[in-house]
């Protein structure tokens, strides 16, 4: 309806209906180590996973709709017998939260993971053309290969996981697809790899997504990073 048909219906005392606002729509995925130094970080989660969504969303006043994914990985033998979360995108947030509160937290026999088993799944998800994209990644270890960590830090796999993809690969495809990416730094022992992806979201002018880092030492604390982070990254790119 035109300025000057409006101005003609209110004349005569029609009332013109408001357009509602059209929702954003922000895929959020969480990629969480869940081996056993992890415990209270996972169970954080599954206590708080609703309560953030629903904060996320009340500081969009409501005009955000959240498709949530979740990646739980440990080690290259759990993986191999399939001891894994993944969960697709979906706005039911009460199906993730059943999911991933059966999660056993363990395994993972040296002090790297097989963190790009985890971005090779974030790949394989159905990431919308016209949503926000952000990747929360929640670890305390590295990625296996010496490139990525201190020499001395155990790692079975120092050469990487046999057939896996390097993971500043992987990170650059997830750079290069418009996915926002916030690291929580737990340990000193992901320095190395944190930097990588820093410099690979950093390496041009992209203005479709960002890199987050955040330091944690209290689980309890976890919530309000994600709805932070979560918030700043609608903001920025509605």
């Amino acid at each position: 309806t035109s300025n000057k048909e409006k101005e003609e219906l209110d004349k005569i005392g029609v009332e013109v209906p408001i357009p509602e606002p059209k929702k954003l729509s922000l895929d959020l995925l969480y990629i969480m180590d869940t081996t056993g130094s992890m415990e209270g970080y996972v169970n954080a989660t599954k206590i708080g996973l609703i309560d953030i969504m629903e904060k996320i969303i009340s500081c969009c006043n409501e005009m955000v709709n959240i498709n949530l994914g979740f990646i739980g990985y440990k080690d290259v033998a759990e993986i191999k017998t399939k001891e894994y979360v993944d969960i697709d995108f979906t706005k039911d947030h009460f199906e993730v939260k059943d999911k991933i509160s059966k999660i056993i937290v363990g395994g993972g026999d040296d002090t790297a993971e097989d963190v790009a088993f985890a971005f090779e799944k974030a790949l394989e998800k159905k990431w919308g053309d016209d949503s926000i994209k952000f990747a929360i990644l929640v670890c305390d270890a590295p990625c296996h290969g010496l490139d990525y960590h201190d020499i001395d830090l155990m790692d079975d796999y120092p050469n990487g996981v046999p057939n896996r993809r390097k993971i500043e690969d992987l990170v650059t495809e997830l750079y290069n697809k418009n996915v926002s990416l916030c690291c929580v730094k737990l340990s000193e022992t992901t320095n190395i790899m944190y930097s990588l992806f820093e410099s690979i979201y950093k390496q041009s002018n992209n203005n479709k997504c960002r890199f987050y880092l955040a330091s944690l030492v209290d689980p309890k604390q976890l919530a309000n990073l994600i709805i932070q982070n979560s918030s700043d990254v609608i903001r920025q790119f509605a």
